[in-house]
């Protein structure tokens, strides 16, 4: 939102706060392709990508999300040092783009297993959790990290109000990039470690085999014994009555003459001539 402050509105009202529908287009899209072509594709060769892999790639998604902003950074600079002027905010377009392919590996799969790897009556708790670690962690470690790199949010002056070309064309949001670059490259390479993926696989399968032993079995249901009617109780049904039980007995006897109704009627034997 800083770098987008400073940039061009495209058409004039297109702003950075309204890039993020790009982020909603991009997790649809890439949601569809990697549900209906990606895991298919790998099902077929009995390839399972494993959690920690899935972690990766939507880390590494990250990475290059980061990577094109610090580009986007130098470009603002090189702009301005040439003709003084903004560069377009669409530039921006692809970062959020990036970032919304990740997040079909991330938080989808972050999703998957807080689910999937919970006891059943602890399955709403944990998606509860899941959602706080997403969500309320990485906010709170953002602001912290924003506050010890406060310094290069501001302009020569001191001022903290980098709106202005000018004034961000002093400050150096470009090392907070590298910053966060490194946390994702490290995000990468954690779950890219064999010892970490096997652990995290362990992990699912222990908690997969609790969760089936703790699900109790369904015990089928008995069925009723039908007591044989006699004879004295046939004689008192009517006459298309005993042909419907002869139906159920024997299945012959009623037809369904019209589709467009639930009514079933006899069939009669055509007269003889």
């Amino acid at each position: 939102m800083v770098q987008g402050a400073v940039m061009r509105p495209y058409l004039g009202f297109i702003e950075a706060p309204n890039l993020n529908i790009l982020d909603c287009v991009s997790v649809l899209i890439s949601g569809y392709v990697v549900s209906t072509y990606l895991y298919p594709y790998l099902a077929e060769r009995n390839i399972r990508l494993p959690t920690g892999i899935k972690f990766a790639v939507g880390c590494a998604f990250g990475s290059f999300a980061i990577l094109w902003s610090l580009l986007v950074e130098h470009m603002i600079h090189a702009e301005y040092a040439r003709s003084g002027d903004r560069i377009s905010v669409m530039w921006q377009a692809p970062s959020y783009i990036l970032i919304g392919a990740g997040e079909i590996f991330s938080i989808s799969t972050a999703y998957e297993v807080a689910f999937t790897a919970s006891p059943p009556n602890k399955k709403a708790f944990a998606c509860a959790f899941n959602l706080f670690c997403i969500g309320g962690i990485p906010n709170m470690l953002s602001l912290c990290l924003y506050r010890l790199c406060e310094t290069w949010f501001q302009n020569s002056n001191g001022s903290g109000n980098i709106r202005m070309i000018e004034d961000y064309a002093e400050a150096h949001v470009a090392k907070y990039f590298l910053v966060l670059l490194g946390i994702v490259l490290l995000g990468v390479t954690v779950n890219l470690i064999p010892t970490i993926t096997s652990w995290v696989t362990s992990v699912e399968r222990k908690a997969a085999e609790a969760s089936m032993a703790s699900t109790p079995k369904l015990t089928p249901k008995s069925s009723p014994r039908k007591k044989p009617q006699s004879k004295e109780t046939d004689a008192l049904l009517s006459s298309p009555a005993r042909r419907h039980k002869k139906y159920l007995a024997e299945a012959k006897g009623p037809s369904i003459y019209r589709a467009n109704t639930m009514k079933a009627e006899f069939a009669k034997k055509p007269r003889k001539k």
